[in-house]
């Protein structure tokens, strides 16, 4: 079946006008109905969209809502745009909906209410719209060892029942777990390309702990290498897989649950998809090291990049002689009307100067030749790739790894546990120490893992997040399951 056999041909309609802001609003105030009550009553909601449009921040464009709609005014007896109050717009606005076939409307049974319906397209499409909404929100579930334990279902002996959503679960939860990692990855490139983006290092600072350790470290990747390992379940489910593979029995019992919920059409069709789907969960499976290899490689680069980057822009020279050097290479890039902004601010104007024949000899023009120029020779300085070594050399020794290292084993001493506020910040060396040992947490060469806490600690004049660093210790955990 294709899509718009399934929705109708003017549904994406309110999404692409000039009210698209106003109508996602309302969708979501429409989901949060359908949510809390069983029968949606017409006039109740027509309330619930006027509070919405009320408390909205967004104007909307009431002439092309109506030009929209299609819709004569003295028809929905609503006066003059300028006149029309927060419900006649609910109304309208539910009757675009209903024209569109976002909802429908019936009468309840046994009475004349209207109440309101949402057809299964129009919930979908609500989900995924606050979904998007929801991304400082969204973590990471225990899909490896949702697909572990459904697998152990289908062997264990008192499951016969519910084989066959045992199954069903183990494959879903492969899928969801590919899809979670091939995003994760994604995210990095994306926060790698915002990094890129970054010209302060406040900037950097902020992109990396109100974004990436919340989004990305804290929500998904450290439960990835920590309780939910995916290595530590890759060679138990493959070798549940084996089993399953190699019990003729027990794949016909669950093609059988299978035909009984009419979820094949005959025994043969069914164990060929019963096949299929077990040899995508042992290929998955099978090849997730080299998928979690490349997300540890971008997730460390990001964590170097950003790192190099601030250390860059904190010795970097900011004075008013590279500002304006800056403005002066990106002036010739400007339209005229930038230009003009620019020259009326800063009173750019050509240099002259005069001498004693400036009064009375008249410049002559300059002809271009037609000659080639003569090729000019560049005197080499002796030695300038060391020179530059030396001084790269010079810059990284500020903030290596090693200084990082000495800093955190100092402040740590005989501790198993330190907070941010425990530490010495005496000054911006120390501060820019403890920003860097903070985002090296996930390194495997670092002797200390980092826990973000709620707030910020101000002390000396500086101020960071509340943070924990744990020493780490040898986890027998994570060794492989039976």
């Amino acid at each position: 079946m294709k899509v718009f056999d399934v929705i109708p041909g003017q549904f994406f309609r309110i999404l692409t006008g000039k009210n698209r802001n106003v109508y996602v609003e309302i969708l979501l105030s429409l989901r949060k109905a359908f949510k809390n009550e069983l029968y949606i009553e017409k006039d109740n909601l027509v309330n619930m969209f006027a509070e919405c449009l009320e408390d909205l921040m967004i104007p909307v464009d009431i002439e092309a809502e109506l030009e929209e709609a299609e819709s004569d005014m003295s028809d929905m007896n609503i006066g003059e745009p300028q006149s029309i109050t927060w419900s006649a717009m609910a109304h309208l606005i539910l009757r675009r909906l209903r024209d569109t076939h976002w909802i429908e409307v019936e009468y309840k049974q046994r009475s004349y209410d209207e109440i309101v319906t949402i057809p299964p397209y129009s919930v979908s499409m609500i989900e995924f719209l606050h979904s998007i909404t929801q991304e400082n929100t969204q973590a990471y579930k225990s899909y490896a060892f949702n697909t572990y334990s459904s697998l152990k279902t289908v062997l264990s002996d008192d499951s016969e029942d519910y084989l066959y959503t045992a199954l069903e679960s183990a494959y879903m939860n492969c899928n969801l777990l590919l899809d979670s990692l091939k995003i994760l990855l994604n995210n990095i490139r994306r926060f790698h390309q915002i990094l890129n983006n970054s010209i302060a290092a406040n900037d950097i600072l902020k992109d990396h702990f109100e974004g990436y350790q919340i989004l990305v470290n804290e929500r998904i990747f450290h439960p990835l290498v920590t309780k939910d390992s995916v290595l530590r379940f890759k060679i138990p489910i493959m070798t549940m897989i084996d089993k399953i593979r190699s019990n003729e029995e027990l794949r016909k019992r669950i093609v059988s649950l299978g035909l009984r919920e009419r979820q094949y059409n005959d025994p043969e069709s069914g164990m060929e998809e019963l096949a299929q789907k077990l040899y995508e969960i042992y290929d998955t499976f099978e090849g997730i090291d080299r998928l979690m290899q490349e997300i540890q490689s971008k997730n460390t680069a990001y964590t170097k990049a950003s790192i190099d980057k601030m250390i860059y822009l904190l010795n970097y020279d900011q004075s008013v002689k590279t500002k304006l050097a800056d403005i002066l290479m990106k002036y010739y890039d400007l339209d005229e009307d930038k230009k003009e902004v620019v020259s009326s601010a800063v009173n750019l104007f050509r240099q002259c100067c005069i001498d004693e024949r400036s009064l009375y000899c008249r410049s002559s023009r300059k002809i271009r030749s037609i000659e080639p120029p003569e090729k000019i020779k560049i005197a080499k300085t002796e030695y300038p790739e060391k020179d530059l070594d030396d001084f790269l050399k010079s810059v990284q020794s500020l903030y290596s790894h090693k200084q990082i290292e000495d800093y955190m084993k100092r402040e740590f001493g005989d501790r198993m546990v330190v907070h941010s506020h425990e530490l010495s910040i005496t000054d911006d060396k120390s501060f820019v120490l403890m920003l860097l040992a903070s985002m090296k947490s996930g390194e495997k060469r670092t002797f200390y893992d980092v826990e973000f806490l709620e707030g910020y600690v101000e002390k000396e004049g500086y101020q960071y997040p509340k943070m924990r660093f744990i020493r780490k210790v040898e986890d027998t955990n994570d060794k492989p399951l039976d």
